[in-house]
């Protein structure tokens, strides 16, 4: 996971109005999430793939990263939050809704990702 940082751009004059609060909560998510992966070892590594979103996989997994599942990480009453929903494929985690990121963590830092 690289350096997150804020781009730092206003939302004035480009036509986008009102998105800077929402980018403002985004780069919050990021931010709060880099302190948490650094406070610990959680079993699971990410990697970003957009704002809010993250790859994932056990720690310990070598395997291709086009194997990797994908996270929503986001801000829910000031707590860090993952949401992971079913497929077809994958039967999910907390029944698609949001759930503390410790508790993901705890989960799929212990499960096979097969």
């Amino acid at each position: 996971l690289g350096p997150i940082t804020a781009s730092g751009a206003s939302s004035r004059g480009s036509g986008m109005r009102g998105l800077g609060s929402a980018r403002a909560q985004k780069d919050e998510v990021d931010l709060r999430f880099q302190d948490f992966l650094a406070s610990g070892d959680c079993g699971v590594s990410f990697r970003k793939v957009n704002r809010g979103w993250y790859a994932f996989r056990r720690a310990d997994d070598n395997s291709h990263r086009s194997r990797d599942r994908t996270v929503e990480i986001t801000l829910v009453k000031d707590k860090l939050m993952a949401r992971f929903e079913p497929t077809t494929h994958d039967k999910g985690w907390n029944n698609g809704k949001c759930g503390p990121i410790e508790r993901f963590c705890a989960h799929f830092g212990q499960q096979d990702l097969e």
